[in-house]
């Protein structure tokens, strides 16, 4: 069944695909020979878990930079690293690195080191196709998701004060609640929004 859905291009912010660790190097965040990369599983196109195989550019930079650091794909275990759960997992070792959609914030550049950008990408509205949502003045009192650590909804806030946030933990999660009728858009990447 296909899905009726379409980008309002609503650009509010310019963000970028970062990979980042941890402040200080103290864990190798690996098991023996291999290293933890924290990766998004629900994103086609940029990081994606399919049955056991990791796909997308976020995994291609990640294998990339660990064959740099000395380990193969052999070697690597990819972790879930849900948006809400990013500094948390670098603080306690859980992953080494995570290469993921990740704005670079000066808040969060005092919790953990970027490396990048190495892609930038803009921010997007993401509606059915039949929805009246044509621009982020729309939006006033309609539900708008994105995920739990996500600054995307707090980016349109400034622009449109009376949306109506929903926070989801994954973005699947959101694309399925705009599919099903319980919210009337959700935000993010463009390049998210896209897959």
């Amino acid at each position: 069944m296909k899905r009726a859905i379409a980008t309002a291009g609503v650009a509010a912010l310019t963000l970028g695909l970062t990979a980042c660790g941890g402040s200080d190097d103290k864990s190798s965040s690996g098991s023996g020979d291999k290293i933890k990369i924290g990766i998004k599983y629900d994103q086609p196109g940029l990081g994606l878990k399919a049955r056991s195989d990791y796909k997308g550019l976020d995994v291609d930079v990640a294998k990339y930079v660990a064959k740099e650091m000395g380990y193969g794909e052999d070697k690597i275990d990819f972790v879930e690293s849900p948006s809400k759960q990013r500094e948390k997992m670098l603080e306690a070792g859980t992953v080494k690195m995570i290469f993921a959609t990740y704005s670079i914030t000066d808040k969060r550049k005092q919790q953990v080191s970027f490396g990048g950008p190495y892609f930038v990408a803009g921010q997007s509205v993401l509606t059915k196709a039949d929805s009246d949502i044509k621009s982020v003045k729309d939006l006033a009192g309609k539900k708008v998701c994105s995920v739990t650590g996500s600054t995307s909804v707090d980016n349109l806030k400034k622009q449109q004060p009376n949306l109506v946030p929903q926070q989801y933990d994954k973005y699947s999660e959101c694309a399925d609640a705009l599919a099903s009728g319980a919210i009337d858009a959700m935000t993010t990447d463009n390049t998210i929004l896209a897959g």
